[in-house]
């Protein structure tokens, strides 16, 4: 029979060797291993969620080509699920690809962000879900951070008709 301090030797080795991969298989076996030290009573919740944080990793933020990718995927789903015209496709994707060019040539902030919003202002109408409207304002939230300005209280009155000033 395993002692409990072999067992958590067992768990705290097994945690620094196979948490390693993703954010998400990190995640599971902290939760696998986790049970374990509750159900036992071991007492090691603290290390392995130290080891878990240890070897969390920040998500890799899109770049540009992946934001147009984005962009077109979701709003084809939306056109192939009859959700949005195709005029409304053409609008949206055209409308969001652009900025997303217009960021990626320009580097004057003040342009870009009177781009970023006076296309925001254009979307304000658009008939899309709640869903939709926030991976736009992910989108433009992307985009403002990349080009270091702040459209944030911007985002929220567009997203929730909210300003918090």
């Amino acid at each position: 029979m395993i002692s409990n301090e072999e067992l958590k030797k067992i768990l705290t080795d097994g945690m620094m060797k196979y948490c390693n991969k993703s954010n998400e298989s990190n995640l599971a076996i902290l939760n696998i291993y986790d049970g374990i030290n509750r159900i036992k009573k071991l007492g090691i919740d603290e290390q392995l969620s130290t080891i878990y944080q240890k070897n969390w990793t920040k998500p890799k933020e899109p770049d540009y080509a992946e934001i147009k990718q984005q962009v077109s995927g979701r709003f084809k789903m939306l056109l192939t699920k009859e959700m949005i015209t195709k005029q409304e496709f053409e609008n949206y994707t055209q409308t969001i690809i652009q900025d997303v060019e217009f960021c990626e040539k320009n580097k004057d902030k003040e342009q870009i962000k009177a781009r970023l919003l006076l296309s925001l202002k254009s979307l304000k109408n658009a008939g899309l879900d709640t869903e939709d409207r926030e991976a736009i304002s992910e989108w433009y939230f992307l985009l403002s951070q990349k080009n270091k300005i702040d459209i944030k209280n911007d985002l929220n009155k567009w997203l929730y008709d909210f300003n918090p000033n």
